[in-house]
């Protein structure tokens, strides 16, 4: 449950931007959207790091010794960085 003070600073917040007055009971529900919202790119962000992981182990030397794909990803991890 959202604390009373995060609802009033909702209410200020957003009032400027709505033509009709934001209740507490509309503030709930902008808190509750932004949470939903915030939980969801937590996990696609957790997802693409996930992602990147699995393709950096594609991108190891292989067993044979072939370190082609590797050399490409240090250059595009440079790149990337700097």
């Amino acid at each position: 449950m959202a604390s009373e003070r995060l609802l009033q600073k909702t209410i200020e917040f957003w009032q400027p931007y709505s033509l009709e007055p934001i209740t507490r009971e509309k503030a709930l529900i902008i808190v509750e959207n932004v949470s939903a919202l915030l939980d969801l790119l937590e996990r696609w962000a957790r997802e693409e790091a996930s992602d990147s992981r699995s393709k950096l182990l594609t991108l190891l030397p292989d067993e044979d010794g072939d370190d082609t794909n590797f050399g490409i990803f240090h250059l595009n991890l440079v790149y990337n960085v700097l």
